[in-house]
């Protein structure tokens, strides 16, 4: 259950969109949007079947403060707008939970995320207005809770003189992070929950933009010997290259197949998933490698830090050397949606600060 108070500028936008997986192919997802002054609730459980809920809007809503409540469970989705209610049978339904990987967009949708199709309208922008005391499932959600935005605006003072406008914010996005193109950057990012995940499982997805052929991505493994842990993701003369060792002789390095390249300064997105030796890569929605790719030997579980280096190392570290050589230069682009597994937003470590990481306007413009 989804609740929030708005007070739209305009009667069409983006209000609310998260999904299984950030293309256009991704099954599952749930998005709120506004069309010609009429609010919209969509979302699909994977099904190829999506729900569509709407209510119109008053004539005189625009810059006046509504409430709105949305929500669903296994028979039943909802809509409430200032006390009027629309609903939806689900008892037909033979999928029941939603399936959500990426971050919560609130306002609008970055330029590197493809919505479904059936999501929204087509051609619909980003919110114009206020949006006030979100909260998902009666847990409520501060704006200093996001992890990034673009354009964001206080709605306290003359625009907003209700007194509910005391965490809002226009079109609050959801990136975590984005390297600057000009030149080399790094951050480090600890895993969420590490100690108690399963060594046996990993998954972990990224957008990236990038004009550079040659540039590690991301890595994870303190390199003690050759036989030490790691997995390693980067570009390789403008291929996507990964690199994995569970342990001894049970390592893998693989490159993708051409003609696709990654450095043609276009957003791309990677989805890396791993079950034992088994291993998968999907690059903008298609496979090179499925669950018939494997990694050799006896051992299956990926024992590291939990420390993930974005771009590049801290000074005084040899990205040559920390690489085993696989990579030899930092990325040089742009890096965002980093997702580990479904629910864990990022959390940069205090003691490893960015380096050389600017505003995100230099990344989506």
């Amino acid at each position: 259950m989804v609740q929030f108070d708005v007070k739209a500028g305009a009667g069409s936008g983006f209000l609310l969109y998260a999904a299984e997986y950030p293309t256009e192919q991704t099954m599952s997802f749930l998005s709120l949007f506004m069309a010609s002054w009429t609010l919209y609730f969509r979302f699909n459980v994977g099904n190829d079947v999506t729900k569509s809920i709407s209510l119109p809007l008053p004539s005189h809503v625009m810059d006046q403060w509504i409430s709105v409540e949305v929500g669903k469970n296994a028979s039943l989705a909802w809509m409430t707008v200032d006390g009027r209610t629309t609903t939806a049978d689900l008892s037909q339904v033979s999928l029941r939970q939603l399936r959500i990987f990426t971050h919560l967009y609130v306002g609008g949708v970055p330029s590197s995320i493809r919505t479904a199709p059936s999501a929204a309208v087509a051609g619909l922008s980003s919110f114009d207005g206020c949006i006030a005391a979100l909260s998902i499932n009666k847990r409520a959600l501060a704006v200093a809770e996001a992890l990034g935005g673009l354009n964001v605006a206080d709605c306290q003072g003359e625009r907003c003189a209700s007194a509910r406008c005391t965490s809002l914010a226009d079109g609050v996005g959801g990136w975590p992070l984005t390297v600057q193109p000009e030149g080399p950057s790094f951050v480090t990012i600890a895993e969420p929950r590490y100690q108690q995940v399963k060594r046996t499982l990993s998954y972990l997805s990224l957008s990236f933009r990038t004009g550079q052929s040659d540039g590690m991505l991301i890595w994870t493994g303190k390199v003690v010997n050759s036989h030490s842990d790691y997995l390693g993701l980067g570009l390789v003369g403008g291929y996507m290259q990964v690199v994995l060792n569970l342990g001894w002789q049970s390592k893998r390095a693989l490159l993708s197949p051409p003609p696709q390249r990654y450095d043609d300064n276009s957003w791309h997105h990677m989805i890396f998933s791993r079950e034992g030796s088994n291993l998968s890569l999907i690059m903008d929605a298609s496979s090179f490698l499925n669950a018939n790719v494997f990694v050799p030997g006896s051992y299956k579980e990926l024992d590291t830090d939990g420390l993930y280096h974005l771009g590049s190392f801290p000074s005084g570290l040899s990205l040559y050397q920390e690489t085993l050589g696989y990579f030899s230069r930092p990325f040089t682009g742009c890096i965002s949606n980093v997702t580990f597994a479904a629910d864990t937003p990022l959390q940069p470590l205090s003691s490893s600060p960015f380096d050389n990481i600017q505003p995100f306007t230099r990344c989506f413009n």
